[in-house]
């Protein structure tokens, strides 16, 4: 991402940071090059400028509280297809939290 940004004088850049720590220094790189760097759709606490979307957490829970009230009872799965991933999994924790919640 940020070899062929950095390469290629990017006016700025915005990623999807799905991994704790695998966007770290090709963000800083950017940055030190001066291309601005914002994430969208799952983020990282790291050296980008801004986040970009929805309280991930928070419309997970929604989602939750809304599968509960149209389901009522019985079993639900959610499916993730790499757990951890920062983009999916905080949704799905709040989802299981508003259904767990439910009773």
């Amino acid at each position: 991402m940020a070899a062929n940004a950095i390469a290629a004088n990017a006016d700025g850049i915005a990623v999807a940071i799905v991994d704790l720590e695998a966007f770290n220094d090709p963000i800083e790189r950017a940055l030190a090059a001066g291309i601005p760097v914002v994430s969208y759709n799952a983020d990282a606490a790291n050296a980008r400028l801004a986040y970009i979307g929805q309280d991930l957490y928070g419309s997970g829970y929604e989602m939750g509280k809304r599968i509960v009230e149209l389901v009522g009872e019985g079993d639900v799965a959610l499916f993730i297809a790499t757990p951890g991933q920062l983009n999916i999994q905080p949704r799905i924790d709040g989802a299981i939290a508003a259904i767990e919640e439910s009773g």
